[in-house]
């Protein structure tokens, strides 16, 4: 967690360090090939941020307080560890499923709005570091067909 709250940190000084002198024409400004103005990119990731952002904070709300006593690797359960198995053997790939797709609208944002979200991205990651994720159990997609 302390790679991505790093991360995160880096990420934030470079919006403010090279986006913070850009004046409104800059911003505004589409590049010769017909993209995005540097306003609709940020209006493009603030969206997707924010999508990501609501499911983070929701679920680190639920996790339990308190540090996990023992960290531990992550390890598939029953059905789980079978099903991977079984895929090791075969030495195919499965593609993973395209549940979530961000608008892919150009609407124009503010980098205000952008450096906002990071910083409740970056506050979710340190809390999760206060957080007992040995209490959390996830099913499987597969799981409900089941």
């Amino acid at each position: 967690m302390d790679d991505l709250i790093r991360d995160l940190d880096d990420l934030l000084a470079r919006f403010e360090h090279e986006l913070t002198p850009l004046d409104d024409e800059q911003l505004a400004r589409k590049p010769a090939d017909g993209g995005w103005s540097a306003r609709e990119v940020f209006g493009h990731l603030e969206t997707t941020a924010r999508l990501y952002l609501e499911k983070i904070e929701a679920a680190v709300e639920r996790l339990p307080e308190g540090r996990s006593s023992r960290p531990r690797p992550p390890r598939p359960g029953m059905f789980g560890g079978a099903l991977l198995g079984a895929l090791r053997k075969t030495g195919k790939r499965l593609r993973s499923p395209r549940l979530f797709r961000p608008p892919l609208d150009a609407a124009e944002g503010s980098l205000d709005e952008l450096i906002a979200v990071h910083r409740r991205l970056r506050r979710a990651a340190k809390t999760i570091g206060d957080r007992n994720l040995e209490a959390v159990r996830i099913g499987t997609p597969v799981s409900r067909l089941l």
